[in-house]
């Protein structure tokens, strides 16, 4: 990591006084502010700061550059996911490019890939969980194909993938908001809204969090306060009736995540808005 300037002229100045203890460097004593020795230990030390910033974006851009090129590395396997093309009319076919699977036609605007997790199972099955657009969605079943065949080419021979393309989960919450009674014609459309905005800026195939939801809730304007009674979470395949309670946090399944769907269950029916007393 690169040093101050300061730091850098405090470590020459030590080296400095340490010379002249050994009798060396006996002439470089001016009290002065401008005398020429501490301008060139200035200059130096400028020199050697910005010599040592630079080293340091280089080592960055060495660091990104080889987390993408490592064949068949969870990163590798990510950013090439994420340039996977499609079109529904025209195939986006893989080709050897000096040696090296890629497309002939680059073209960004068939990237349909907006959010990818690459997890290795404890099998080493290399699990890819994808989704398109924003907010996310699942791919059409033409879409997943199209891609396990992109991957069957460009990952080396031998490595069992599985591709993970799943509807979101379902997240439900039973909770009281408690709020200044001025802000009675926005409060509930407005808490919704922050919730949603919660849930589509979560880190894909993170996890949602109760202490992450109370906060978002918490910091609408017009809350006082929030009980959670309950929260419940599923996987889209899971019928509502089935949903798991959740104690402190929910490891997405599908990566993503949506408020409850099902009728009678949704955060409009399940939130109780409460003018508050104090």
């Amino acid at each position: 990591m690169a040093r101050a300037i300061s730091e850098i002229q405090a470590q020459m100045n030590t080296e400095l006084a340490a010379q002249q203890t050994a009798g060396k460097l006996t002439n470089l004593t001016s009290a002065s502010q401008v005398a020429v020795y501490k301008l060139w230990i200035y200059i130096i030390a400028v020199a050697i700061s910005v010599f040592e910033q630079l080293q340091d974006v280089f080592k960055t851009e060495i660091e990104d550059f080889a987390a993408t090129i490592a064949p068949a590395t969870p990163s590798w396997v990510k950013d090439k996911v994420e340039k996977f093309q499609y079109d529904a009319n025209t195939p986006q076919v893989i080709q050897l490019v000096e040696f090296v699977p890629e497309y002939v036609t680059v073209d960004e605007d068939k990237r349909i890939i907006t959010r990818c997790s690459v997890k290795t199972a404890n099998n080493k099955t290399v699990n890819v969980k994808v989704a398109k657009d924003d907010p996310p969605v699942q791919l059409t079943t033409p879409e997943q194909n199209a891609l396990e065949g992109y991957l069957d080419n460009i990952l080396p021979a031998g490595v069992q993938r599985n591709v993970i393309n799943l509807v979101s989960d379902k997240l439900w919450i039973d909770a009281t908001i408690y709020y200044n009674g001025q802000y009675a014609a926005s409060i509930q459309a407005d808490v919704i809204a922050a919730i949603n905005a919660y849930l589509v800026a979560l880190p894909f195939d993170g996890i949602v969090k109760i202490s992450g939801i109370e906060d978002t809730i918490q910091a609408v304007e017009g809350v006082t306060d929030i009980v959670i009674d309950e929260v419940r979470a599923r996987a889209n395949t899971i019928a509502f009736t089935s949903a798991s309670t959740v104690a402190r946090y929910w490891e997405t399944v599908a990566g993503y995540c949506i408020s409850e769907t099902t009728a009678g269950q949704t955060i409009q029916d399940t939130l109780t808005f409460t003018v508050a007393n104090n």
